[in-house]
């Protein structure tokens, strides 16, 4: 179930990052940066305008949530924004959050049940594990490969 949650999340993820490979970088000049404040942590929000062209981005204030730093007023960044205005950058962080999460429910989700089939068929004809069964360290890094060169290829396609 973790695991799943995980995978789904990862998913998510890898899903905002994809479409953001697909949309424009345009240009926004930062109006304003704040500072917002959590129970635990802080995250900077910057607002702006840009030129849309024919992106299909709205005209008017941008958005820029959890930006990496308090930017100048005027200073002018090259973003990805979504029709309605919000706008984040393409990060290596963000990238590789996204396949840490997809890859931990991987794992969680594959090893998970391949060591409580090895344990049940193990307790009750410890003889007859099949191949995979005897070794689901193998097939969970096998399945792991797998889901990160697919993620990689539904990012970047």
């Amino acid at each position: 179930m973790i695991g799943a949650a995980f995978l789904l999340v990862g998913l998510l993820f890898l899903t905002e990052l994809r479409a953001q490979h697909h949309s424009p970088e345009l240009s926004m000049t930062v109006s304003r940066c704040r500072t917002v404040h959590h129970d635990r942590g802080r995250t900077i929000d910057c607002i702006g305008t840009g030129r849309p062209g024919g992106s299909g981005v709205t005209a008017g204030t941008w958005r820029f949530a959890g930006a990496p730093e308090v930017y100048a007023d005027g200073t002018v960044l090259q973003v990805r924004c979504t029709p309605d205005g919000e706008c984040n950058r393409l990060t290596v962080g963000r990238h590789a959050l996204a396949l840490l999460v997809t890859l931990a429910g991987a794992a969680v989700t594959v090893l998970g049940p391949s060591l409580a089939a090895r344990q049940v068929v193990g307790a009750v004809a410890p003889h007859r594990l099949p191949g995979p069964l005897s070794r689901p360290g193998t097939a969970a890094v096998a399945a792991l490969l797998l889901v990160l060169a697919g993620s990689l290829v539904y990012v970047f396609t």
